[in-house]
């Protein structure tokens, strides 16, 4: 549950710190411990991957609020809430965010495999949820993301590229075809021969005596 190949989210302040006194809850309904992985340190490894320092000033803090689920029945109930704070040089708070996440599952037959399950579903939505309260409410300390270094690669490649010439959606005229010549045959052409004469008439028979 690694969101590193995303593009972070890069924040203008100097440090990014991950608060890991989040003590997860025990007893009564909870069974968060019994998950395959540790659920508080798969939310701060997303913490890790997404978020990302690159100022001169000023230092942020991301904190667990609530990472919880609850079995009622056959039905598992997971909670996750988080924030983020920022502070200037000055260790003035110039503003925070809250995200937080809701998901259910059905226990049975294996709760084990239902508990990753459900804490997937929890991750992913607490990964899209983050950052955009993150760019709804912090947007001004947002930095320019760069591009990652294969697609750096791309973009110099195709910048020495000649530009392809595109065909507009005209059609180029079709040259016109030659007509035959109606004129008449030039004197350097033969031309016939004249029509043969006709033979004379039979003479009329003799009288009769």
């Amino acid at each position: 549950m690694r969101y590193g190949y995303l593009p972070p989210l890069t924040l203008n302040v100097r440090s990014l710190a991950m608060d890991e006194r989040f003590v997860p809850p025990t007893g009564g309904a909870e069974v968060s411990q019994s998950a395959p992985v540790n659920v508080a340190d798969t939310v701060l490894a997303m913490g890790r991957d997404r978020l990302k320092a690159a100022g001169t000033g000023g230092r942020g803090t991301f904190r667990i609020q609530t990472a919880s689920i609850i079995r009622r029945g056959d039905t598992l109930d997971g909670t996750l809430a988080v924030r983020l704070d920022l502070r200037d040089a000055e260790d003035t708070s110039t503003g925070f965010v809250e995200a937080r996440a809701t998901a259910a599952k059905i226990a049975l037959p294996d709760q084990r495999a239902a508990l990753y399950d459900l804490l997937k579903s929890l991750m992913d939505e607490m990964n899209v949820e983050l950052e955009y309260q993150i760019k709804r409410e912090l947007r001004g300390w947002l930095m320019e993301t760069r591009a990652p270094q294969g697609r750096q690669s791309e973009e110099r490649q195709s910048e020495g590229r000649q530009p392809e010439t595109k065909q507009s959606g005209a059609r180029r005229p079709e040259p016109a075809l030659s007509q035959p010549s109606l004129s008449q045959p030039s004197s350097s052409q033969p031309s016939p021969d004249p029509p043969l004469p006709l033979p004379p008439p039979p003479p009329p028979p003799p009288p009769r005596s």
